[in-house]
């Protein structure tokens, strides 16, 4: 986000040049001794750093409370090499606990405004407070813990200024320990160039950092840290910076963007682009995160991934990307911790070597309340065989007013696929274009609607349900191909329940004409009136899921007719061709395009590629109409 010439002179108005305190900014002598001096000056009363322009070889430069760092255009930091390690990054944002800790006298519920701890003695208003307890995502990573801070103490209750986002128990050892943050601390504008080679860090990093921002700069080369990286931090914004060409982004690699995690909360990312890089991430227990606004071309894997490790409250919204080998994934088919109450909504996605929209997970690990909404995906699976869009392993969430066109891929195998779910919509997707792949799909799920969809060109079964899916309805939704229209449960005659429909798909040594088919043809619906014998087989239609009121395609019919003069209580019937049409289908309209003058017009399909017009006058008088068009229109209705 660029400033203002009146915002540059309110920041260079008093503000303290890093060249005060024996800065060069020529690219050879190493200026980190020069500008740490500097913060460290300006962090006892608070104020500006200015960095002029220039370039500066630094090795690490840690940030400070109260420290606004502007680099006016032009200023780069080359970063110098170092060895792997967390703390190798341009700039650190680091703040520390201290030796003042108490443990939980009582367990906190979600939403507490004060603790019980063994012993007050050490804590102060104001004072900043870590709760935590013994709970990690996976070994030591993801803590069960917050950042709050004191209102005030009575005795041994300490009352916070904000309510707890997590609960903690004293079963877990929970504690109460103090720390020493780095406070509303910003840095804004500039370069970051790490060197090319092994372990030479990152960009900027932020451990136990409260109101601070990182916003503006350009990170470039990102080695084994991530180019931004915000842990262990507490209301913070990553606003207007730009991630490039991260290292070793081979599997396993490094090369990260943006890396939210370490129980960071209430963190937003917005407004950022990132280029050549692995991924971004939200993870280890990553709460109350916006990743919002975004840009981002050729990500090796992900463009952003909340890796399965327990992330809350998370939303992924309105971000533009394009050239991935996966667009946006929610946890992964091994992760450690469910995700829960994740929106991903609004965001384009494009162009990606694999899928588009990938929510998946183990058996005992699954995501709670995940919701895929109003999303476009346009040419996915250009080289990975996968779906465009998988939705797995979640309890309770939806895909809604989503659009997928797969582009012709071959490499296409769903438009939506959604499996060992429970309590799921899918409702009002659109999926386009897959020439050998299925439109939507559920198996294996429980409670689940799919409705007012539409599917088009798609060669396989545009709707299946199927795979022990019990309690699904599918209503109200389009397909454009009536012979894949959908796919239930295969059943084998000798199976089949009296009084249940059914679609055949092989007829084998079974006549299907004795158990209620008026002839043994594949892709025929009919009603059992026998279990059937044989090896015959045939979809369950009315078993499971309820499927009813959908149209899966619509014929038109016009021609011109002259009705005959009627009497009063007359009537004249005429046919015109539908191609198309079928017995049991509706006729949704019908129309003539001259004045009716009270004539009544009815409409119903005849016969198979026929459709049958009445014309009634019941108006008590003679009634002769001209010659007109006569139009009749025909869903093809799946009950």
């Amino acid at each position: 986000m660029a400033l203002t010439k009146v915002d540059y002179a309110m920041l260079k108005d008093g503000a303290t040049s890093v060249k005060a305190y024996g800065a060069i900014g020529n690219g050879v002598a190493n200026d980190t001794s020069a500008i740490q001096a500097t913060i460290d000056a300006v962090t006892v009363t608070g104020g500006v750093v200015l960095v002029p322009v220039g370039t500066y070889l630094i090795n690490t430069v840690n940030m400070k409370s109260n420290v606004y760092m502007f680099c006016e255009p032009g200023v780069v930091f080359n970063k110098t090499p170092g060895t792997l390690s967390d703390d190798n990054n341009a700039f650190n944002f680091y703040g520390s606990t201290t030796a003042t800790a108490s443990n939980l006298a009582s367990n906190v519920s979600i939403g507490a405004l004060n603790v019980t701890v063994g012993s007050a003695t050490g804590f102060n208003v104001d004072d900043w407070c870590l709760i935590r307890d013994n709970v990690y995502i996976s070994g030591s990573a993801g803590r069960n813990q917050e950042i709050v801070q004191i209102k005030s103490i009575a005795g041994t209750t300490v009352n916070l200024y904000s309510n707890t986002i997590g609960a903690y128990t004293t079963a877990q050892s929970a504690q109460l320990v103090k720390i020493l943050p780095v406070e509303n601390a910003t840095l804004d504008g500039g370069e970051i160039v790490v060197p090319i080679g092994t372990t030479n860090g990152g960009g900027i990093s932020t451990k136990l950092c409260v109101n601070g921002a990182i916003k503006n700069v350009n990170v470039y080369n990102a080695q084994d840290n991530p180019s931004v990286a915000v842990y262990e931090s507490y209301n913070f914004d990553v606003d207007g910076n730009s991630c490039f060409n991260g290292q070793n982004l081979t599997s396993g690699g490094y090369g990260y963007a943006f890396s939210i995690g370490g129980s960071s909360h209430h963190i937003r990312v917005t407004n950022n682009h990132q280029q050549s890089v692995r991924e971004s991430s939200i993870t280890n227990r990553a709460r109350f995160v916006v990743f919002a606004n975004n840009t981002g071309l050729y990500s090796y894997d992900n463009f952003v991934n909340t890796h399965g490790s327990g992330c809350e409250n998370i939303v992924i919204a309105n971000n533009t990307f394009s050239g991935a080998n996966q667009g946006i994934t929610v946890g992964f088919g091994t992760h450690t911790a469910g995700d829960k109450n994740v929106l991903v909504t609004g965001n384009v996605i494009s162009d990606t070597y694999g899928g588009g929209i990938s929510v998946t997970a183990p058996v005992g690990k699954e995501h709670t309340n995940i919701v895929i909404s109003n999303n476009v995906i346009t040419n996915p699976c250009i080289s990975i065989t996968t779906q465009c869009m998988a939705f797995s392993e979640v309890i309770g969430g939806a895909c809604v007013n989503n659009y997928i066109d797969a582009n012709n891929s071959a490499n296409a195998t769903h438009g939506i696929l959604s499996s060992d779910c429970t309590n799921i919509n899918i409702r009002n997707n659109s999926v386009l274009n897959l020439p050998s792949g299925f439109g939507i799909t559920n198996q294996s799920s429980d409670n689940v609607v799919i409705s007012e969809n539409t599917v088009r060109n798609v060669v396989s079964f545009n709707y299946r349900v199927f795979s022990t899916t019990k309690n699904a309805y599918v209503s109200n939704n389009y397909s454009d191909d009536t012979l894949v229209q959908f796919q239930g449960y295969l059943v084998t005659a000798g199976s089949f329940v009296i009084g249940l429909q059914y679609k055949i798909v092989s007829i084998g040594t079974t006549d299907f004409t004795l158990i209620g088919a008026t002839a043994n043809t594949v892709g025929l619906y009919f009603v059992a009136s026998g279990v059937g014998t044989g090896t015959g087989t045939a979809d369950s239609v009315s078993e499971s899921p309820n499927v009813f009121d959908n149209s899966f395609q619509i014929f038109n019919g016009v021609v011109s007719y002259d009705p005959p003069s009627l009497n009063d209580g007359d009537g004249a019937t005429t046919t015109i061709t539908v191609t198309g049409a079928r017995l049991g289908d509706f006729v949704s309209r019908v129309s003539f395009s001259n004045n009716l003058q009270g004539v009544i017009l009815n409409a119903w399909v005849s016969s198979t590629n026929t459709v049958s017009i009445r014309f009634q006058n019941e108006t008590g008088g003679v009634i002769d109409l001209a010659s007109g068009v006569l139009r009749v229109q025909v869903f093809d209705v799946f009950n």
